[in-house]
């Protein structure tokens, strides 16, 4: 049997009555549409006797299959960045702005939430300290960040939106109350 790549090489086999299939080298072949031979040249090279018949398939083409189905394990999801946190320089103004703005006359002088905060300077201190080391914090809409202080159960909220850049106040139901702002 000879099969063509449809490049006019023939890789030529010789099958007889009986006989186990022989493949023989690839040779150049000049094949014509309905698959002969021109000349018997190629046969007579071949030495092709006794029944052996040179014959041209037309060429296989790949069955079409269904595509594979992708076995592989599904890609593990980052989880997203924590929100960055200012540096301690801006951390320091954002503190001053806050402890300087409405969270000290309303969270530590009109409703005693803080009755060891003696001064504003005071307050600053303890804001720049949690939002510098936080047990938690969280971004929330509009750009604003969260701040979670454990011990003293404070909240700090950093909104650059604000003019005086957020509030620090004393958390009502513990760390319930930094889980549920949004």
């Amino acid at each position: 049997m000879l099969r063509t790549s449809g490049r006019g090489w023939a890789k030529p086999t010789l099958e007889g009555a009986g006989e186990p299939r022989v493949e023989l080298a690839v040779a150049p072949a000049i094949v014509i549409g309905g698959g002969e031979i021109i000349g018997g040249v190629l046969g007579a090279i071949l030495g092709l006797a006794g029944g052996a018949a040179l014959t041209h398939d037309e060429p296989e083409l790949p069955e079409e299959s269904e595509p594979e189905e992708d076995n592989s394990p599904e890609p593990v999801p980052t989880p997203p960045e924590p929100p960055k946190r200012p540096d301690p320089e801006v951390i320091a103004e954002i503190a001053k702005r806050i402890a300087h703005g409405h969270a000290y006359k309303k969270h530590v002088e009109r409703n005693n939430e803080f009755s060891d905060i003696i001064s504003r300077e005071n307050f600053q201190s303890r804001i720049e300290f949690i939002m510098n080391h936080p047990d938690d914090f969280k971004e929330l809409e509009r750009g604003r960040v969260a701040y979670w202080g454990q011990i003293q159960e404070i909240i700090i909220i950093h909104d650059p939106n604000h003019s005086d850049l957020g509030t620090a106040y004393k958390a009502r139901d513990g760390k319930e109350s930094f889980n549920r702002l949004q």
